[in-house]
């Protein structure tokens, strides 16, 4: 039986993207949490088209849980005997290929819905969407930054048995020292941001990414900001 979905999605993206990816045998299904975390299901390729037409259940509780994945009893979606289920729904256009799996693997995004179609309240999802609905009505439009902070590192580890600072991809230098806003210490990883760069601007439909790139004060860290449409997470 096909049902309507509360979310938009429908069973022709699924259909489209099957037959542009032939090669895929598994998708992540992800329900992104209050913490960010992604919670969900690994599903084959042959149930795809049934979570576009019908929906997954879930059970109520995994919104209810705190980073580490643990319950969270004050919030109230946690049962003392069994466990609710309401229905997660796909996301239209979060339907895409992961990169370098093996084997071929997709990811699609999900939000939870009650069986009749509302949707569920402490979804953080819909919760963000009340308050851009809230920014809108007063002619407002609310905009993010993605910050991405993280630490480029040699795949070997220096004399003492510690991990070390990446080497320049440029010209293999590798400097131990802290570097705080070196523009010719981002001119030597320039090879990798580009590919950075190119794989941003892909999710984004070939747009032109503005993501400035800084040297933070620590050996080997680099610091980005993507910014973005608040509603487009």
């Amino acid at each position: 039986m096909t049902l309507t979905s509360p979310s938009g999605s429908t069973p022709a993206e699924a259909e489209a993207f099957l037959e542009a990816h032939p090669e895929i045998e598994a998708f992540d299904i992800i329900l992104h949490d209050a913490n960010g975390i992604g919670r969900g299901k690994i599903i084959r390729r042959h149930e795809l088209l049934g979570f576009y037409t019908g929906g997954r259940h879930l059970p109520i509780s995994i919104l209810g849980l705190d980073i580490c994945g643990e319950d969270v009893h004050e919030t109230g979606l946690i049962w003392d005997q069994g466990d609710g289920d309401l229905r997660a729904w796909p996301i239209p256009g979060t339907l895409v290929a992961l990169h370098n799996t093996q084997p071929p693997r997709g990811e699609v995004f999900m939000s939870m819905y009650s069986l009749d179609g509302v949707a569920m309240t402490s979804d953080p999802r819909h919760a963000l969407q009340r308050q851009v609905d809230a920014f809108a009505a007063q002619g407002l439009h609310p905009a993010g930054a993605f910050e991405l902070e993280f630490f480029l590192l040699d795949p070997e580890r220096g004399p003492d048995g510690k991990m070390q600072p990446a080497r320049d991809v440029l010209d293999r230098r590798k400097s131990l020292r802290t570097e705080v806003y070196s523009v010719d210490h981002l001119h030597g990883m320039l090879p990798l941001f580009s590919d950075i760069y190119a794989g941003v601007s892909l999710i984004r439909g070939n747009a032109p990414v503005p993501a400035p790139l800084t040297k933070p004060k620590a050996a080997g860290k680099i610091h980005g900001n993507v910014p973005d449409d608040i509603s487009d997470f």
